[in-house]
């Protein structure tokens, strides 16, 4: 993970912290020292960006959420960070994520609550009617859909929404109807990525061991994963989906997505 840009870290960092991740002691430690750069309008000088990206593709917000949420997931003490406050024209993903954040931080604070409830308004009034979201950052809309569900399956957690509930059941059972016969997901084929962020929603907002639709669609998708994991970057399953100049790719965030969904995957379900 060294040299790796602020988005990259504080991504992959908010990930680890997302799926409960086991992280030895002193790496953990070490991202956390590193993460608050991702606070900052722009990265330090040196610092190499992710594969495919630009200067003008990075969303500070975004950045600054992931990295927030990542910091407090692994913060004990009460002084815990607030994230930015939600742009007027944010994309669907800068709003899951910082709702996501927004979780972290005490309810209690009247303003962080209303900031919450806010960006569930706005996910659930984006959602399109057949349940999933699109990001004009992202040419397909999986992980968009995937963002947000998990983002609104944490504020369930934290206070019950029955608007922001049925938005969640929407949007897997959208996810579930989705679903290749080959086991992947993909707007205009298979790919890995696309079939990871999938994985991380059903993982992380189901229990498999309750849902057997979801448990046989992961143990498809693991199928999947794990005969397509090795393709090189030109085959059709690591099509880029990212708009920057052009559609890219940013390599290492999607190698560690889809790693560890084929993990989450190919937990043992009965």
């Amino acid at each position: 993970m060294a040299p790796v840009a602020d988005l990259e870290r504080a991504t992959a960092a908010a990930l680890f912290a997302r799926i409960g991740f086991p992280l030895p002691p002193g790496f953990t430690a070490s991202l956390c020292a590193s993460l608050p750069s991702a606070l900052d309008a722009d990265p330090p000088v040196g610092v190499s960006r992710p594969p495919g990206t630009d200067r003008t593709a990075l969303a500070d917000t975004d950045r600054a959420a992931l990295a927030v949420f990542a910091l407090n997931c692994w913060n004990d003490a009460d002084d815990r960070r607030s994230p930015p406050d939600l742009p007027s024209t944010a994309s669907t993903l800068a709003t899951a994520h910082i709702l996501e954040a927004l979780t972290t931080v005490a309810r209690s604070r009247e303003i962080d609550r209303c900031r919450a409830d806010f960006a569930v308004r706005a996910l659930v009034e984006t959602q399109e009617p057949d349940g999933h979201w699109a990001d004009r950052r992202v040419a397909s809309p999986y992980p968009p859909t995937a963002a947000a569900t998990m983002a609104l399956a944490r504020a369930i957690e934290s206070e019950f929404c029955a608007e922001a509930l049925l938005a969640v059941s929407r949007s897997i059972a959208w996810l579930l109807a989705a679903q290749r016969p080959d086991g992947a997901w993909g707007v205009w084929h298979p790919t890995t990525e696309e079939t990871a962020c999938v994985v991380h929603a059903l993982c992380t907002c189901v229990n498999p061991r309750a849902e057997r639709v979801v448990a046989a669609a992961l143990r498809r998708a693991h199928h999947f994963l794990a005969g397509s994991y090795d393709a090189g970057e030109t085959d059709a399953v690591r099509t880029p989906l990212w708009h920057y100049e052009d559609l890219g790719s940013p390599l290492r965030l999607e190698r560690l997505v889809t790693l560890t969904a084929l993990l989450l995957s190919g937990a043992p379900v009965p």
